[in-house]
């Protein structure tokens, strides 16, 4: 027990403080209450499909770079304000963000690597065209 007087503990048989004196009117010891986040008014709560469908469209349109960085973006935002709602990520939810985790990274990269692949793409067809130009002239 906790005394009301001075907070310390006193044993559950005492009916006086052994710290203060006061007498052993307790209080029962404050559990660690779970936050409440409540939603400001207007605000939907977000639906692990939601998370999903973001995560599923990053992945889908990674290979195209920013777009596919947004779409990422858009499900990893999803996905942080769920897990603040909910308290955890799980089902549709976790599965969404894994996707839209690999999105950006794909994104990422391909947004890198974009240019140097048309580059050797614009390079592969002129020596293509190169070549078939000159079995013509032969």
């Amino acid at each position: 027990m906790i005394c009301k007087n001075c907070g310390a503990d006193i044993p559950e048989d005492s009916t006086v403080c052994t710290n203060c004196g006061a007498a052993a009117e307790t209080v029962a010891p404050l559990q660690n209450p779970q936050p409440v986040y409540a939603n400001p008014a207007g605000v939907q709560p977000v639906s692990p499909s939601k998370v999903l469908v973001w995560g599923i469209l990053g992945l889908a349109f990674s290979d195209l770079g920013i777009l596919g960085i947004i779409f990422s973006a858009i499900g990893l935002k999803y996905a942080k304000r769920f897990m603040f709602e909910r308290g955890s990520l799980f089902g549709q939810a976790k599965v969404g963000r894994i996707l839209a985790k690999v999105g950006l990274i794909v994104s990422i990269v391909m947004t890198v690597l974009l240019p140097f692949i048309i580059i050797g793409y614009v390079s592969l067809i002129r020596v293509y065209i190169d070549f078939i130009s000159n079995l013509m002239y032969y």
